[in-house]
C-alpha cells in the first residue's frame, strides 16, 4: 500500500473489530485488507444491508438492529476490542446537499462511538464523515465530554506528517498537545510515511521519541529532553541528533521554537501549564 502509518506496534488480532453502520461491507472489506484479519461485528438496522454484509463477510457476527439498540458490553461479550469503526450518515453534513444540516436524528447518529467509547473503550475509535462534522464543536469540548465518562488514563494518537510536512504541521503538533494535555491525557505520536520527504524529517523522528514516552514528556519539556541526549553524549564535541534536529528548526522559526520548546506540558498533579488557543484536532 502507498499509504502507511510509521511505527506502528499494535497486534491486529488482539481484540475484535467492531464495524458500525455496516452497509454492503465496503468499509469492512477496507478494514479485512489493511489488518489481514475479518471483521468480527457488524452493526445495521437495514435488513437489506446485512443480508449483503453477510453474504460478503461470511465470517461476521451480524446484528441487524439499530446501533443505538445493541449493547457494546453484551455485543462483545466481554472480550477487548480492538478497533470501532463508525460510519454514520453524512448527507446532512456535506456540503453537496446544497445546505446546512437539517435532522438532528440523523446529524446525532455519530454520538454512538462516544457510547462505544464509554463502555468498552476500543483501544482505537475510527470515525468517518465529511469535513463538515467538525462544526460539532473544538476538540477542546470532545475531550471534556470524554472525562465526563471516564477518569482512567487516556492515550491519544497524533497523526501527523499527512496533509503538511512543514513548519505549520509541528505547530498543529504542539497545539493539539496543548488540549489533550489539558484533560490529563497523554500522547503518541504517528507519522505519516510523508514526513520523509520534510526537511524536518530529523524532528519529527525526536519528538516521536519525546512524546510516546511519558516518563519523557510528563516531566520535562522538549528543549530539555534534547538537552539531557547531548549531555548523555561521551564525546560532547558532537551534536545529537536531538540537538541537532532542534537547532536546525530553531535558526528556521524561532518563534515557533520559542513558543513551544520550553513548555513543560504537564506539572506534578498532571495538569497542562498552558495556555491560549485550542485550535486543532486528533
Amino acid at each position: 500500500m502507498s499509504s502507511k502509518i510509521i511505527q506502528s506496534r499494535i497486534n491486529f488480532y488482539d481484540g475484535l473489530v467492531v464495524d458500525n453502520f455496516a452497509g454492503g461491507g465496503g468499509a469492512s472489506t477496507g478494514i479485512e485488507l489493511a489488518l489481514s484479519r475479518p471483521v468480527d461485528l457488524a452493526i445495521n438496522h437495514d435488513e437489506d444491508a446485512i443480508a449483503m454484509h453477510q453474504a460478503n463477510h461470511p465470517f461476521t457476527r451480524h446484528f441487524c438492529e439499530s446501533v443505538w439498540d445493541v449493547d457494546p458490553k453484551e455485543a462483545t461479550d466481554g472480550k477487548k476490542v480492538l478497533l470501532a469503526w463508525f460510519s454514520p450518515d453524512c448527507t446532512h453534513f456535506s456540503k453537496a446537499r446544497g445546505c446546512k444540516p437539517a435532522d438532528k436524528n440523523i446529524r446525532g447518529l455519530a454520538w454512538v462511538a462516544v457510547k462505544w467509547a464509554a463502555t468498552v473503550k476500543p483501544r482505537v475509535i475510527m470515525l468517518e464523515n465529511v469535513e463538515e462534522i467538525k462544526s460539532w464543536g473544538p476538540l477542546d469540548g470532545k475531550l471534556k465530554l470524554w472525562r465526563l465518562y471516564s477518569s482512567k488514563p487516556t492515550k491519544l494518537y497524533i497523526l501527523c506528517g499527512f496533509e503538511s510536512q512543514d513548519e505549520t504541521d509541528i505547530v498543529s503538533i504542539f497545539e493539539r498537545l496543548k488540549i489533550i494535555s489539558k484533560y490529563e491525557c497523554l500522547p503518541y505520536l504517528m507519522r505519516h510515511e510523508l514526513y520523509q520527504k520534510s526537511e524536518f524529517k530529523e524532528l519529527y523522528i525526536q519528538l516521536a521519541r519525546y512524546l510516546n514516552q511519558p516518563a519523557f514528556f510528563k516531566k520535562m519539556s522538549f528543549r530539555t529532553f534534547c538537552e539531557k541526549n547531548q549531555s548523555a553524549l561521551k564525546n560532547q564535541e558532537k551534536t545529537c541528533s536531538s540537538m541537532r534536529a532542534l537547532m536546525y528548526f530553531e535558526a528556521k522559526h524561532p518563534e515557533i521554537a520559542k513558543s513551544y520548546f520550553d513548555t513543560l506540558f504537564f506539572d506534578k498533579n498532571q495538569k497542562a501549564k498552558c495556555t491560549g488557543s485550542t485550535t486543532g484536532g486528533i
